[in-house]
């Protein structure tokens, strides 16, 4: 009786011991998330007009974290009706059509942001140019990453997007809506 109340014991300790240092881990990963901040940049402002027959439209990609561990993230552009003249100043590939995949290992705690700048023009002459960035996990890499990218945290600034509507041939204004 006396060995099957240890063998009891024991795994009752063990169970406790199982479950604390499951919510240890919880704990430390909410803890030292990484905290993605990004936002799209371009010297143009809304309502102000483009004509890309003259020049072509400068964006500037700014990301950053803000959490305590590393991220590795993709950092994902995407453009509909628009060609890069000048592609990133970084390592990128392109996943499909329209969308350049930038992959990024962000250290902890930058006060500034990285920047990623680029060109584009206009890809024919349509309607409306659409230019946005999001960020995705880069589930790829080691499990250290993956761990701290389970409990990644985005957190978009806007705008996010670039909205030009045609006003008349090669001439785009910026916009806010459809």
């Amino acid at each position: 009786m006396v060995l099957a109340l240890s063998g009891l014991r024991l795994e009752s300790a063990a169970l406790v011991l199982l479950a604390a240092s499951l919510n240890v881990a919880f704990l430390y990963g909410i803890i030292i998330r990484p905290i993605i901040y990004y936002t799209i940049y371009t010297p143009l402002n809304y309502n102000e007009i483009i004509d890309f027959s003259v020049d072509n439209l400068n964006v500037e990609f700014k990301i950053s974290n803000k959490g305590l561990s590393d991220a590795a993230i993709y950092l994902v552009i995407r453009f509909y009706n628009a060609t890069p003249n000048e592609h990133p100043n970084k390592e990128y590939e392109e996943r499909e059509e329209g969308e350049i995949i930038i992959p990024m290992i962000l250290k902890p705690i930058k006060e500034e942001y990285e920047s990623i700048r680029m060109k584009f023009s206009n890809n024919g002459d349509p309607s409306y140019i659409f230019i946005m960035i999001s960020v995705e996990a880069n589930r790829e890499i080691d499990q250290i990453f993956n761990f701290n990218n389970s409990f990644m945290l985005s957190n978009p600034q806007r705008p996010t997007a670039i909205l030009l509507k045609r006003l008349s041939e090669g001439k785009y204004m910026r916009v806010t809506s459809r």
